[in-house]
């Protein structure tokens, strides 16, 4: 924290400093909340990141996917919840997350990326449906060796104890010993990538990790599954590792009613359909109450937050009326909103 008014000040000045900044550029609802006393503003060891300066946690994927920052005592406290919302810069919401009771048994609920290329998406280069199972097969390594360090240093991870976490190891360590990559992109299914304003489980976050991590990010080590590239992402990294080791996640249509970014949820639907044997089970999820706008004569669902619309779909008057926070979070060298789209 010196860092951020220099090294001869101390870390009460410097802290007094960045609350006083914080709040002094909050949005009026943002300040409510913090005069409500309903914000805590945690600041971060950066030695416990493999990094020797606050200005190198820039990047996310730095704190993200290392196994410290999930934990109690790293960006967190004890009586902090499982379930975190983590929502990125770009992230407009539309209207309140009333109800996340039925999306709280995922391990991460984001926005969808694309089955196939597409040219703002560098990673996977194949698209998503081909380019995440075969990311998982090359860090693997040998499911074998993997098998038999999980079955020797079998860690529990946050309310799972020693006997669930061995038991549900063990289950893991079959799939794998058979190179068993969920079939994503069917029935119903969709690949969960983009974490901008997502819904995670930071018992999963650490699963995941521990079971794969990044060798230059994560703060621990495995014998066999290694992620060394370092073109990959905390999002990427979690979406593939989250499938590979079976980690419970959403179906396409209910993570885009959540958070979309590329795909309104209409288009997902039709993408990536629903599975029959539950569509009469979740059917009351999908529509009640949910508003709509017309675009081009078509009528699209808006989810619950949007993500850096201005890349993707026309910025209208509809759209606007739909989330009204959006003029709030167009960048600020965005000159002519009305009339950009990437198409």
């Amino acid at each position: 924290m010196r860092e951020y008014l220099g090294v001869n000040s101390n870390e009460e000045d410097a802290t007094a400093e960045i609350v006083k900044n914080v709040y002094e550029n909050a949005l009026p609802l943002f300040r409510r909340t913090i005069e409500s006393g309903r914000v805590r503003i945690s600041f971060l060891d950066f030695h416990q990141f493999n990094v020797t300066a606050c200005h190198q946690l820039e990047n996310p994927s730095v704190v993200f996917l290392n196994v410290n920052y999930w934990r109690d005592d790293g960006g967190f406290v004890k009586e902090d919840s499982d379930t975190v919302l983590l929502h990125q810069p770009g992230t407009t919401l539309c209207y309140p997350l009333t109800d996340l009771k039925s999306l709280r048994e995922f391990a991460k609920v984001g926005n969808l990326w694309p089955q196939d290329q597409h040219p703002m998406i560098v990673n996977p280069v194949e698209g998503a449906c081909q380019g995440m199972p075969t990311l998982w097969k090359n860090w693997l390594g040998d499911p074998q060796q993997w098998q038999g360090k999980m079955k020797k240093d079998v860690k529990p991870t946050m309310d799972i104890t020693r006997e669930e976490n061995s038991v549900h190891h063990q289950q893991q360590s079959k799939e794998i010993l058979n190179n068993v990559f969920p079939k994503i992109c069917e029935d119903g299914r969709g690949p969960i990538g983009h974490g901008t304003f997502s819904l995670r489980s930071r018992k999963w976050m650490i699963q995941a990790i521990e079971v794969c991590p990044h060798v230059s990010y994560s703060g621990t080590s495995s014998s066999s599954c290694t992620v060394f590239d370092l073109t990959i992402g905390h999002d990427l990294h979690f979406g593939t590792i989250l499938e590979g080791i079976h980690a419970p996640m959403p179906l396409a249509f209910e993570a885009s009613l959540f958070s979309t970014e590329i795909f309104w949820p209409d288009d997902i639907w039709l993408l990536h359909g629903y599975p029959e044997k539950v569509l009469k089970e979740k059917i009351p999820f999908i529509t009640p109450g949910r508003p709509t706008i017309r675009i081009d004569d078509e009528e699209f669902t808006i989810p619950n937050a949007i993500v850096q619309p201005w890349l993707f779909h026309l910025h209208t008057k509809q759209l606007e009326n739909a989330c009204p926070f959006l003029p709030y979070t167009l960048p600020t060298n965005f000159d002519d909103a009305l009339d950009t789209r990437y198409d």
